[in-house]
């Protein structure tokens, strides 16, 4: 059985070895003009399959506003080819909140968003704009608004419930009118992106952050957003019908299909508290969207303890060694899971950063076996903006 390696492949074939010792489903396709096949997306075209993941910068001001530097990741990400562009995420207030200086979508920031999106949709090199999707957040125990000093602010992390799977210091249970507060946020600040010019607003719902964790709220007690499915999907599934009927903007959501948490605090887990996925669940949430007109759906998994699956490196660590590509075959199955069930939907996957030069041809064979229909990236596209403007010849 191959284990973890830093990456070293030198060819293609060498890669396809590998791919085939480990019985991973991992097609590989060197017809990579796939690629630049367009696709419509809520009746816009959108010039190709490359697409940018959503990576926070958290380079903006303390009240969200983006920077220069913000403004100027984006420009490039335009410029360098991308067709869909998954801008990163933005909180929805500034109490919930990663990092102090993660952006924030507010009435008096509104002209600067407005000004990125011209932006982006200028610097398109052949002309053709990107298709941008804007990311609303709550980060919920994610939020880090006591970890910065400097900035006088002491906010505990928000939580929908307690899980002993992922303690933390200075949190606090949100109460069922305080939710119901949030929500108007997220359809406020839907409203603010509409107004910007987005073409699409996501309602995320992975990695542990708020929407994630209330779809796991299994032991969430005496609450209309705890318990049976009906109540745990009820916040996000709200915010989306508010959307749709007082803001009316096209909505994608960036999913985590499986929290890799064991159940009752984990999302689209076993219900025998091991570590196996059971998407059930997760298929059940994703029909309920669609009929919702929820099409695009960038899927993910895990929250912050399976860093190693989320984002395979050539680093070390602590958790299990098995080989980056187990890693990547994880998503793809996950993703055509969905695709096969969902045809008609529009499904993104990510993953790819660990395979390097080589991640074209993955990604074409992906796409090519019908196993979701966009490919997303992340640190390639932090590294490399222009990563989707080279000749194909020359990855």
């Amino acid at each position: 059985m191959l284990v973890w390696r830093p990456f070293d492949y030198k060819t293609l074939n060498d890669l396809k070895k590998d791919i085939k010792t480990l019985g991973v489903d991992l097609p590989l396709s060197e017809n990579i003009d796939l690629l630049r096949q367009p696709i419509e997306i809520y009746g816009k075209t959108v010039k190709n399959r490359l697409a940018i993941q959503p990576m926070e910068g958290f380079d903006g001001g303390f009240d969200g506003t983006p920077s220069d530097l913000t403004m100027r990741r984006y420009r490039r990400y335009s410029a360098g080819g991308a067709g869909l562009i998954w801008m990163e995420s933005i909180s929805t207030t500034n109490t919930a909140k990663t990092c102090p200086r993660m952006s924030g979508i507010r009435e008096n920031n509104i002209d600067v968003f407005k000004h990125i999106i011209l932006e982006v949709k200028e610097c398109a090199a052949d002309g053709i704009p990107p298709f941008v999707v804007g990311q609303l957040t709550h980060c919920g125990r994610g939020a880090n608004m006591d970890k910065a000093p400097w900035t006088g602010l002491n906010y505990p992390s928000l939580i929908a419930c307690t899980n002993p799977y992922l303690p933390r210091e200075n949190t606090r249970i949100l109460t069922d009118d305080e939710i119901w507060s949030i929500i108007d946020d997220y359809v406020k600040c839907a409203a603010l992106m509409k107004h910007a010019g987005f073409d699409c607003v996501d309602i995320r719902a992975c990695h542990g952050y708020l929407l994630n964790e209330m779809l796991s709220a299994h032991t969430r007690e005496n609450s209309i957003f705890g318990g049976s499915f009906e109540n745990r999907t009820r916040m996000m599934l709200t915010i989306i019908d508010r959307v749709n009927s007082e803001v009316g903007i096209p909505m994608a959501t960036r999913l985590s299909v499986t929290d890799l948490v064991p159940y009752p605090y984990g999302w689209g887990m076993k219900e025998d508290g091991s570590m196996e996925p059971d998407y059930t669940e997760p298929l059940k949430l994703g029909r309920i969207l669609l009929d919702k007109g929820v099409k695009l759906m960038n899927l993910s998994l895990g929250r912050n303890q399976v860093h190693h699956i989320q984002s395979p490196s050539d680093h070390p660590n602590l958790y299990p060694h098995d080989h980056q590509l187990t890693s990547v075959d994880f998503f793809q199955r996950m993703a055509a899971i969905f695709k096969k069930e969902f045809p008609e939907a529009i499904v993104m996957t990510g993953n790819f950063a660990w395979l390097k030069q080589f991640f074209p041809y993955v990604a074409a064979g992906g796409i090519e076996k019908g196993k979701y229909d966009i490919a997303g990236v992340a640190k390639t596209a932090l590294a490399n903006p222009n990563f989707a403007n080279e000749p194909f010849r020359e990855w």
